[in-house]
């Protein structure tokens, strides 16, 4: 039994990469507030949650939990790419409520992380469901009955 394949090492390396993006958000916000004349925004305060959330709690999961397929290079993509559209959005909402104002496409940062992390999801679990019926195909499809 091996400890580190070259998987897990993958997703280690993507939770501390997560971490530090989760940091750079946390010292961002905090550095952004105190030049802002005690005017703050939740957004901005809690933009460093979702590469945490999103990012490093599903990568140590994948790292330390066996499952029969990791995600391949396309689902990981499709994901990092809806939790950076979720972490942009929130910054970017966060400085327009600390500047005072509101912009009509700050929508559009989340309704491209939904669409790209749900993409991802499904794809991911079309994955699974492949692997599944290949087993059962190939084990003469009694499992099924």
């Amino acid at each position: 039994m091996t400890l580190f394949t070259s998987d897990t090492k993958l997703y280690i390396k993507t939770a501390f990469v997560y971490s530090l993006i989760s940091v750079f958000c946390a010292l961002f916000g905090a550095v952004y507030e105190y030049f802002s004349y005690g005017v703050y925004s939740y957004c901005m305060i809690y933009a460093f949650g979702f590469p945490l959330v999103g990012g490093v709690l599903p990568a140590l999961g994948f790292a330390l939990l066996d499952t029969p397929k990791k995600p391949g290079s396309l689902v990981r993509g499709i994901y990092h790419c809806g939790i950076a559209a979720f972490t942009v959005g929130c910054i970017m909402q966060g400085v327009l409520e600390i500047y005072g104002t509101t912009n009509s496409l700050i929508c559009w940062y989340w309704l491209a992380g939904s669409a790209l992390t749900a993409l991802a999801l499904l794809v991911y679990i079309g994955q699974l469901i492949t692997i599944l019926f290949q087993k059962t195909s190939s084990s003469g499809g009694d499992d099924l009955l």
